[in-house]
């Protein structure tokens, strides 16, 4: 299926289709291709503000406290990214796209927990590889930086 975006339209259109033998073609065009009728869009969409406010009190605790809490941030860090990710797979293959509040609230829930479990036990990990992990991608990071000064990239 490809789809392409026009807000113009009022409905969707299938302007080709195309069944040989097990492969089906299907070219979509309307209003919904265009990511704003999605709800995990609009979801996003209303939690995006206060992730300036997050940042920024992460970032003041990371300068004054940070190396007493490095290694259980960057065990959170871990644990918020499986979370996500959990919770990504289970919203695209598991939910409807028309899921109630309740139900998405226990999902999140659940991804919660699962990611509380991998923060919990990816501690032993992060104290061990942290600072390793962390000089990789400054040194990933001044290469890119430097590459872009230097015209390496286009």
């Amino acid at each position: 299926m490809t789809a392409k975006c026009n807000p113009k339209l009022e409905t969707f259109e299938y302007t080709n289709q195309k069944v040989e033998g097990c492969k089906a073609t299907v070219d979509y065009e309307g209003p919904n291709a265009c990511g704003e009728q999605f709800p995990i869009v609009k979801s996003f969409g209303k939690i995006a503000p206060f992730f300036g406010a997050v940042l920024i009190v992460f970032g003041g605790v990371m300068a004054f406290f940070g190396t007493k809490f490095l290694f259980y941030i960057f065990g959170s860090i871990i644990g918020i990214l499986l979370a996500l990710i959990i919770f990504c797979v289970c919203y695209a293959m598991f939910l409807p796209i028309d899921a109630e509040v309740p139900l998405l609230a226990g999902v999140i829930a659940v991804c919660t927990i699962i990611g509380a479990i991998g923060a919990y036990f990816s501690y032993k990990f992060t104290k061990a590889y942290t600072v390793p992990i962390l000089g990789l991608a400054a040194g990933v990071f001044s290469f890119l930086m430097l590459a872009k000064v230097f015209g390496f990239t286009k």
